[in-house]
């Protein structure tokens, strides 16, 4: 996201102290290289009014779709979510239903949020509550929700060559949903 952003602002800054019609490319290209001399950057903006080209960078390079899609992602998730925005996952449980025992005679519910940052640490901080409720046994459900962002979980143009481009959509994220794998000898 700030890549995103630094973007943004190194145009918008070129945009906004000059006329549209002076844009200096050399200028905007060199402040583009300075600030991520390891980014593959391909941009075309264009006069609305008149459809004229005012910029043009790697205009007929192609990138994968991933790289420059952030920039938009970036965009509307600050546009509709707000820079403060916070992911809740939260865990439900109804105390009420532990007898003596410590057994729990009810569901948990686990409602994942699609926080990106959701780590096994936090997973574990948020099952505590199981256990400073002295619960040792659940004669219920766990029920993990999974609803929250609506079906079909793989984008409809994804082909299956391109699936890995397309994950599926998935609020349940837990450590990146990355898996280590340690492989040892015998």
């Amino acid at each position: 996201i700030k890549t995103a952003l630094k973007l943004s602002a190194v145009l918008l800054c070129f945009i906004t102290q000059s006329s549209i019609a002076s844009l200096d490319q050399n200028k905007i290209n060199d402040k583009i290289d300075t600030l991520f001399p390891n980014a593959h950057v391909g941009l075309v903006i264009k006069d609305l009014k008149n459809n004229k080209i005012i910029y043009s960078r790697q205009a007929d390079k192609y990138f994968t779709t991933a790289s420059s899609i952030k920039l938009f992602t970036s965009y509307a998730a600050l546009t509709y979510l707000g820079q403060d925005y916070t992911f809740k996952t939260t865990l439900k449980f109804d105390p009420k239903k532990i007898n003596s025992k410590g057994i729990l005679k009810s569901d948990v519910v686990i409602s994942f949020s699609g926080d990106p940052s959701f780590t096994d640490k936090q997973l574990a901080d948020l099952l505590l509550p199981l256990k400073e409720h002295g619960i040792n046994r659940i004669d219920g459900k766990i029920i993990i929700e999974n609803d929250l962002f609506p079906r079909p979980a793989i984008s409809p143009g994804a082909t299956w060559d391109t699936w890995s481009y397309y994950p599926p959509v998935s609020p349940i994220v837990i450590n990146g949903n990355l898996v280590s794998i340690n492989i040892q000898p015998n």
